[in-house]
């Protein structure tokens, strides 16, 4: 949980504005092969949509097949935020990164790109719009999908290796991000991560998220209000807090991590009352 606090100052009073940034990018697919040793590549069973790999430790990873697309789309259009890097943001081999951010309205494996912030996706090569299911067995998905002129099939920005693409020898087995020119001549790279907007709207300083575990039950904190109020006791933890000064825009920003408290009891043994957390900027005697 993050919260950012901007102070601003304006002549003869103070004014303090919050922001939630509930946004986080989580990762859906990361990827690295190597090509010399055949190591890296997913089953041609990713195209198929039967393979998804839970755990992101392991290589490759990708939990796209198992994502409700519901659970992502956001705004009045239903865009999807997605960010896509290679090589960890490190350069590639014609010497410049890619770290690339950008909503599109289809899904990822969906045939053509509809509604990408980075515009009108149409039958070319080597600009990138978005991703969507490419054409072939040898990438799951790329920057022109299933082109209406099959001399536009390109596959540039690929995502997603098969074991094909090792076996067939497509492009030496690299990611290829502009195959103007054959290997060793076009833009590749030996790895890719794609994350996907949690909620809201995510950018670089937005924080990644790589575990796909889910809740156990017996862990969600809960506490008791009667005791919280008698006695100040069984108080919520607060795991981390920071606060430091951006003088370059003179904004306070306090990042505060407390724990899950999924539910609380009050009057009654049980605990099955909600939990939202307020932070306050005021003194609490001048609540009283």
């Amino acid at each position: 949980m993050s919260f950012d606090y901007f102070l601003m100052l304006s002549w003869a009073y103070l004014m303090v504005a919050v922001r939630v940034n509930a946004g986080s990018w989580k990762l859906i697919l990361s990827q690295e092969v190597d090509p010399a040793g055949g190591t890296g590549y997913f089953p041609v069973t990713l195209i198929t949509d039967d393979y998804s790999q839970t755990d992101p430790s392991i290589n490759p990873f990708s939990i796209i097949n198992a994502i409700d697309p519901e659970n992502y789309a956001v705004g009045t259009n239903a865009a999807f935020q997605f960010r896509l890097r290679y090589n960890d943001g490190y350069a590639l081999s014609n010497g410049n990164p890619f770290d690339m951010t950008w909503t599109q309205e289809s899904w990822l494996t969906q045939t053509s790109i509809i509604g990408s912030s980075l515009g009108d996706h149409s039958n070319e090569c080597g600009v990138f719009r978005g991703l969507a299911r490419s054409d072939a067995d040898v990438y799951y998905l790329d920057g022109n999908g299933q082109p209406t002129d099959v001399t536009f099939n390109c596959r540039y920005f690929s995502v997603g290796l098969t074991q094909s693409a090792f076996d067939t020898g497509y492009y030496d087995g690299y990611m290829i991000t502009d195959p103007a020119n054959a290997i060793p001549n076009a833009i590749y790279a030996t790895k890719a991560e794609l994350y996907i907007c949690t909620d809201a709207e995510c950018d670089d300083s937005s924080p990644i998220i790589t575990s796909t575990a889910t809740c156990d039950e017996s862990s969600i904190a809960t506490f008791d209000w009667d005791d919280l109020m008698t006695s100040g006791t069984a108080k919520p933890e607060v795991v981390a807090f920071d606060m430091n000064v951006d003088e370059t825009d003179l904004s306070l920003n306090i990042e505060v991590q407390l724990t899950l408290e999924g539910r609380s009891s009050a009057d009654v043994d049980d605990a099955i009352y909600g939990t939202t957390y307020v932070l306050d900027f005021e003194d609490f005697d001048a609540h009283a």
